[in-house]
């Protein structure tokens, strides 16, 4: 087996419940298990999704570099953060999207179909 299959390979147990078309370097991500696609992703380099709740992918979604995807947060009382508290929120990227390089995603998003986030910009909602 080459290392581009023995790489694949990997992606494909690493992310059973999503279809990765093609993974940059550096890819990361907490569980794997909570990343959801129906229909290939591409995805670039420095790509990191924060998976404590689901991440949906619809079809025909790209994922340029140094994209950060977190459906984890933690709370806004200082109490609670000391005490390790965390929260988990869905994210739902539609159809047609392009995650343009360096953008972040943030928990409890929904991206509509044929969204273009801009480089550098955070999504909140």
């Amino acid at each position: 087996m080459n290392e581009e299959a023995e790489r694949q390979a990997l992606i494909y147990q690493l992310l059973p419940n999503a279809r990765v078309t093609a993974t940059g370097s550096d890819f990361a991500c907490d569980y794997g298990i909570n990343i959801y696609a129906e229909t290939p992703v591409i995805m670039g380099d420095r790509v990191v999704i924060l998976d404590a709740a689901p991440v949906s992918f619809g079809a025909n979604v790209r994922v340029e570099n140094g994209v950060v995807i977190a459906s984890l947060t933690h709370p806004l009382e200082a109490a609670k953060r000391r005490a390790g508290w965390q929260q988990a929120s869905p994210v739902k990227i539609g159809d047609n999207v392009v995650l343009c390089e360096g953008c972040t995603v943030l928990a409890g998003a929904v991206i509509p179909a044929g969204s273009v986030i801009e480089p550098g910009k955070v999504v909140t909602r």
